[in-house]
């Protein structure tokens, strides 16, 4: 394990170094470059001997993860760090805000309760990351791919997440208030309770998502796929559902009042006690 701290070590240090962390010290710089020269000289004098027999070696498939400690609570603010492999770095409430970090891999990184404000991941790999409660206000996530993330309670009021990848999200209470999400794939996200409000889905795919309980008040859904969707309890006041698939999709309970369904498919749908007071019904079909 001395070789993997040593690296995790490294790191830190080389970012501190760099000056992209604003609250570190002269101590704390000095601390870590003594405990990276003590290991380093620690691997030198390790005896042949010890080395680990042939039927004791690691399978070439086999990954060892391991958690740069290092980062939490650290200040990047501006930094770039364009394309940086922070695979699984732990970046607890860490300020990032306006960094650039387009391209980044963050895959299973832990970013919970971190500042993200402005920032830049343009491309940037998120899957299976830790965005709890992690503020997005503002930031640019086009492209990026953040299958199978956390999102829960996390603020993403302002974002641009056009063609990002959100396939089996949680996004749990997520503010997503007046965001891009232009051709977004979000099929079997979880959307309950989320604030959707004013948000832009043209084009995206919500194919069994849950919406259940979900604030799209004003939303643009034009030629969106929602088929199986569950939208029960939603709110849906006057969105623009023109070409909508809801071929399956769950409406029990929802409120449609003043929104457009023009030419929308009702195939399947469970419409009980659905609100459609003063909504556009045009060319839809109900069989």
């Amino acid at each position: 394990m001395s070789r993997i701290r040593l690296c995790a070590l490294a790191l830190a240090f080389a970012l501190l170094a760099s000056g992209c962390g604003g609250g570190s010290d002269a101590a704390e710089l000095e601390a870590l470059r003594e405990e990276v020269a003590t290991l380093k000289t620690q691997m030198a004098t390790v005896a042949p001997a010890t080395t680990v027999a042939p039927t004791t070696t690691v399978a070439p498939t086999t990954t060892v993860r391991f958690c740069l400690d290092v980062l939490v609570g650290k200040n990047f603010s501006g930094a770039n760090l364009t394309r940086a492999n922070l695979q699984d770095a732990c970046l607890q409430d860490a300020d990032l805000e306006g960094a650039n970090l387009t391209g980044a891999n963050l895959t299973g990184a832990n970013l919970a309760g971190a500042n993200l404000r402005w920032t830049y991941l343009t491309g940037a790999n998120l899957s299976g990351a830790n965005l709890i409660r992690v503020n997005f206000d503002g930031a640019d996530l086009e492209g990026a791919d953040l299958q199978n993330a956390d999102l829960q309670d996390a603020d993403l009021e302002g974002a641009d997440l056009g063609g990002a990848n959100l396939t089996g999200v949680n996004l749990t209470r997520v503010n997503l208030i007046g965001v891009n999400l232009t051709g977004v794939n979000l099929d079997g996200a979880n959307l309950i309770g989320a604030n959707l409000a004013g948000a832009n889905f043209e084009g995206a795919y919500l194919s069994e998502a849950n919406l259940i309980g979900a604030d799209l008040t004003r939303a643009n859904l034009a030629g969106v796929n929602l088929a199986g969707a569950y939208l029960g309890g939603a709110n849906l006041t006057g969105v623009n559902l023109i070409g909508v698939n809801l071929i399956g999709a769950d409406l029990s309970r929802a409120n449609l009042g003043g929104a457009n369904l023009t030419g929308v498919n009702f195939t399947g749908v469970n419409l009980f006690r659905v609100n459609l007071s003063e909504a556009t019904l045009s060319e839809v079909n109900l069989s």
